[in-house]
């Protein structure tokens, strides 16, 4: 039987590591409106967190609903931080979401994340997503 094993992340992508908390998600109704937020309140708030070897679990209200391994499918340097393409396996749970998913960090504490809280969690339909969130 054999085990495998994901390698930690290189440099300077493993800044990614750690535990975030979901701010806003910024989103148009229509391709020209206006840019509208939605943000947590009493009844959801929701985490994100990176492991060391491309494990990924998402949270809501401090409780694990899914978790999943990764691999970085394009990856590249901004001048605050880098973006980087995953695609995720789902292992537990069950997020109705897009399985490769955009991600961008800047100045290591500000993650960009595509397609949670919105999409995998609560639908909302509108364009030009962006769920924002912070290092815990």
């Amino acid at each position: 039987m054999f085990s495998c094993k994901k390698s930690p992340l290189d440099e300077p992508y493993a800044q990614v590591i750690g535990k975030y908390e979901w701010i806003y998600t910024s989103y148009k109704e229509y391709a020209f409106g206006d840019l509208k937020y939605k943000y947590p309140n009493e009844s959801m708030t929701a985490q994100l967190g990176f492991e060391k070897h491309r494990i990924i679990r998402f949270y809501i209200n401090e409780a694990e609903i899914a978790s999943g391994t990764y691999n970085v499918v394009n990856e590249s340097e901004t001048v605050n931080g880098f973006e980087m393409d995953i695609k995720i396996k789902m292992k537990e749970g069950d997020l109705e979401m897009n399985n490769e998913v955009s991600l961008s960090m800047h100045n290591a504490d500000s993650l960009f994340f595509g397609n949670f809280p919105y999409e995998g969690l609560e639908s909302l339909d509108a364009q030009n997503k962006s769920n924002f969130f912070v290092r815990q």
